[in-house]
């Protein structure tokens, strides 16, 4: 018993010791945070205005968001749609020149979907599933700290496929 509690005592000081090396020479940090304002449309909707904002922190190249996005349709004559989204994202940042950047990103999130049933007797269905996003920023650096930029996005589900483009606005906590 006094042998395993020693191996074990030895391995988790191995571990912590080169954990904490990596640490050193790794950085986690709160990147960014972002919010646009746009237009997005779908499979079975004719247009509407949508809105997005992200988190994003980064750990060396890697960067990591949480991103919220939400949109209606705009359609006097037919029944109503909303859809709202909150994912994970992983992505990377390529820097073009010194003041313009892009950032890709994909992940996996909840896309739900809110409409009316004009077919039949008007009402309400909530669906809700799993979403594929895949976002891509076109940064323009106006200081270095602060961002704007177009910020098309798509989101892959099984209820129907959203698209949108946004112009966004993003605070750079670090470059």
């Amino acid at each position: 018993m006094k042998r395993i509690s020693l191996i074990l005592v030895f391995a988790l000081f191995f571990t912590s010791s080169v954990f904490s090396q990596e640490q050193n020479n790794s950085q986690f940090y709160l990147k960014s945070v972002s919010a646009g304002i746009g237009v997005t449309g779908g499979e079975e909707t004719s247009g509407g205005i949508g809105f997005n904002a992200d988190v994003t922190t980064a750990l060396n190249k890697n960067l990591f968001s949480l991103a919220l996005a939400t949109g209606t349709e705009i359609d006097l004559f037919e029944a109503h749609r909303n859809f709202f989204s909150a994912d994970l994202l992983y992505g990377r940042e390529f820097s073009i020149t010194r003041v313009f950047k892009i950032e890709a990103h994909a992940g996996v999130g909840i896309f739900s979907e809110n409409y009316k049933n004009g077919d039949t007797d008007f009402r309400e269905v909530n669906e809700s599933v799993l979403g594929i996003p895949l976002r891509l920023k076109l940064l323009f650096n106006i200081t270095p700290k602060f961002a704007m930029g177009i910020n098309p996005n798509v989101n892959f589900n099984s209820i129907e496929t959203i698209y949108s483009g946004n112009l966004i606005f993003q605070y750079n906590f670090r470059n």
